[in-house]
């Protein structure tokens, strides 16, 4: 974001954008006003235990 000239946003994302938006927030935090996600999926590296 910064490469094109964005100092500060607010991120919307849909399903796999959220990811995408979620992604984005996490690494520039101090660039992100809000973040918005709909119908969000996801992921964890923690495994389920049976």
């Amino acid at each position: 974001m910064n490469d094109i000239g964005l100092k500060e946003y607010h991120l919307f994302g849909h399903h796999t954008g959220a990811s995408m938006a979620l992604q984005i927030a996490y690494d520039q935090p101090q660039s992100t006003k809000s973040l918005t996600m709909v119908g969000a999926f996801l992921a964890t590296l923690k495994k389920n235990k049976k």
